[in-house]
């Protein structure tokens, strides 16, 4: 009783200071109306929207969102109209926009001026940067807010670590977001994509690899080359592959006629036509001999020779003899195989554990594994036994003790006792995540939990999955989050969002990236051109072609100013300014002058290895070498880098 006269007594505070942020956004919503920022107008009567108590409230905010989204059209429709133009292209966008007449476009700002002729083709929408790329007379530009233009460029592409890849003439090289030269960036004849911190490059009809402060890591000198994978990457010469590690060094001489990707620490190569493995070291652990084989998966791989096929294991033994037409690979222990033309299961001692009896079948998951006979799908377990009879039309894996089917066109899901859980009635379906699955009916998404009862209604246009609790969602075009309650935990206000890890989410706002925690709260404000998930605490933030870091608390403990950094360990992180590494710790201070052309390690036994005039030396945390009687030799020790 005394608790319930309390909640009654501060009911009206509650209400007070509710009605006190409505009266806020209001009136912030209406000076941004006043100076024409019809968007950030539209955004402060939304808010207050969110704070309205009366039903009057909620009906002023709701004539005033729409009051500013008609201005903002009106705006719009003024400025073409002014500029003499049919249509509008991506609307204003740092108070700029493309405006469209007789096949081309033009720059505009919001008053309707003309910046620029109608001259341009292809245009992209203005960044935060000012800048937005376009083409003209067969070549690609920057475009700054006053229509002035970038060098020309044959090709112009954004890449995948926030820089643009260029192409001028017949070379390649890196543009930052503001369309400046990458520091210490030549020029190669072609330049893929980054992966794992490498690009591949290629230099007089040579490929190598550059890290991304354009150091080169490996000479080019070879044919081709693909990207890392487990450290290792394939390499090409005089049309025979090999292998080479990060370090450049050429683990496996270029002698095969075809090779494959490390996994498990083995990788196929092919000689004269037939196929074997080798490790890490180099070494052939399965002599060529087979026709086909397949990658490692469970310490097994699959092999085929004259038409029959079995596993090897890392021995390079025959463990599952080879009597099948097809198979599959290891899933908890067992894998599928054909026969006659039915499919069954083999454990990794090569017993048959479920007779060949089924037209199809697929990978064990959860102790289940998806078999079809007859047209329908079904399980069984991992006895053999029938699971779930096959009846369905399509059946997907179990995750979470739940699979997706589909009847009659509708999606719903079963039970490890072979129940049906959620009756089959959505248009689409995911798998579960953290007691949640994704659904859609009638174009909108929302989320069932294990039960089968919708938890979050059906009324976003994308849904991403449950992750530390939280999933992100979309509607009208802006990201936010929901939690497992199905309440939204953080407003839908986002261009752009990323999923949640350390208790920390990604999100973008006009072009620049933050973080969000899982109240709601932007606990870093969006203003880092990109930012990466946080881990151990830190994350990774970068602004003007610079690299920095942010902790958990939001404060900037590194300010962006290095060219390259790692991640930090026991305390320290390597750093890299003006082409040479050093070591910062966790307030931001340097307590190892950067000095050295590499690092390798991060004091894991309380050294780290460095080099300095091309020779490899261990150092503790205070940067002094530590003696030893003898280093350990290092990947690419003693190999000047150029």
């Amino acid at each position: 009783m005394q608790k319930l006269l309390f909640l009654l007594l501060l009911a009206p505070c509650f209400a007070a200071a509710q009605s006190a942020e409505y009266t806020r956004f209001m009136k912030a919503g209406e000076r941004e109306l006043r100076a024409g920022h019809y968007d950030l107008a539209g955004k402060k009567f939304t808010a207050a929207l969110e704070f309205a108590f009366s039903q009057a409230e909620q009906k002023a905010a709701r004539e005033a969102v729409k009051n500013a989204e008609r201005r903002r059209v009106q705006e719009v429709e003024n400025a073409l109209r002014k500029a003499e133009t049919v249509i509008g292209h991506f609307g204003f966008r740092q108070d700029r926009a493309w405006a469209y007449k007789d096949g081309k476009f033009a720059v505009i700002d919001r008053s309707g001026q003309r910046l620029t002729d109608f001259v341009f083709s292809d245009p992209q929408p203005f960044e935060a940067s000012g800048l937005a790329l376009a083409q003209k007379d067969g070549f690609y530009h920057l475009v700054d807010k006053q229509g002035g233009l970038s060098e020309a460029y044959n090709y112009f592409f954004p890449t995948n670590n926030g820089w643009y890849k260029v192409r001028k003439g017949n070379l390649c090289t890196f543009l930052d977001r503001q369309g400046r030269h990458i520091k210490d960036w030549g020029w190669y004849d072609k330049i893929e994509n980054f992966s794992g911190g490498l690009a591949q490059v290629k230099k007089d009809g040579k490929w190598g690899f550059v890290d991304t402060s354009g150091q080169i890591i490996v000479i080019p000198q070879f044919d081709w080359v693909w990207s890392f994978s487990e450290g290792f990457a394939m390499v090409q010469k005089d049309r025979k592959w090999g292998l080479i590690d990060i370090s450049g060094q050429i683990v496996v001489t270029p002698q095969f006629d075809e090779v494959g990707f490390f996994s498990e620490g083995f990788a196929r190569v092919q000689k004269d036509g037939k196929w074997g493995f080798v490790d890490t070291s180099g070494q052939t652990i399965v002599a060529p001999q087979f026709d086909e084989v397949g990658d490692f998966y469970e310490n097994l791989a699959p092999v085929q020779k004259d038409g029959k096929w079995g596993f090897v294991d890392k021995n390079g033994q025959i463990v599952v003899v080879l009597q099948f037409d097809e198979v599959g690979y290891f899933h908890e222990g067992l894998a599928e195989f054909k026969k006659d033309g039915k499919w069954g299961f083999v454990d990794t001692s090569g017993q048959i554990v479920v007779a060949p009896q089924f037209d199809e079948a697929n990978g064990f998951s959860e102790g289940f594994a998806r078999v079809k006979e007859d047209g329908k799908w079904g399980f069984v377990d991992t006895r053999g036994q029938i699971a779930v009879a096959p009846q369905f039309d399509g059946a997907g894996h179990f995750s979470e003790g739940f699979a997706v089917v589909r009847k009659d066109g509708k999606w719903g899901f079963v039970g490890t006792s072979g129940q049906i859980a959620v009756a089959p009635q959505f248009d689409e379906a995911g798998y579960f995540s953290e007691g949640f699955a994704r659904v859609q009916k009638d174009g909108k998404w929302g989320f069932v939990d294990t039960r089968g009862q919708i938890a979050v209604a059906l009324q976003f246009d994308e849904v991403g999955v449950f992750s530390e609790g939280f999933a992100w969602v979309q509607k009208d075009g802006k990201w936010g989050f929901v939690d497992t309650s199905g309440q939204i935990a953080v407003a839908l206000q986002f261009d752009e969002v990323g999923f949640f890890s350390e208790g920390f989410a990604r999100v973008q706002k006009d072009g620049k990236w933050g973080f969000v925690d899982t109240s709601g709260q932007i606990v870093v404000t969006p203003q880092f051109d990109a930012v990466w998930d946080f881990s151990k605490g830190f994350a990774l933030v970068y602004k003007d072609g610079k690299l920095g870091f942010v902790d958990t608390s939001g404060q900037i403990v590194v300010a962006p100013q290095f060219d390259d950094v790692k991640d930090f360990f026991q305390g320290l992180a390597p750093i890299k300014k003006d082409g040479k590494w050093g070591f910062v710790d966790t307030s931001g201070q340097i307590v190892i002058a950067p000095q050295f052309e590499e690092v390798r390690g991060s004091f894991k036994n309380g050294t780290a290895t460095v080099t300095r005039f091309g020779e490899w030396f261990p150092i503790n945390k205070k940067g002094e070498m530590v003696v030893v009687e003898e280093i350990p030799p290092v990947p690419g020790g003693g190999k000047e880098r150029k």
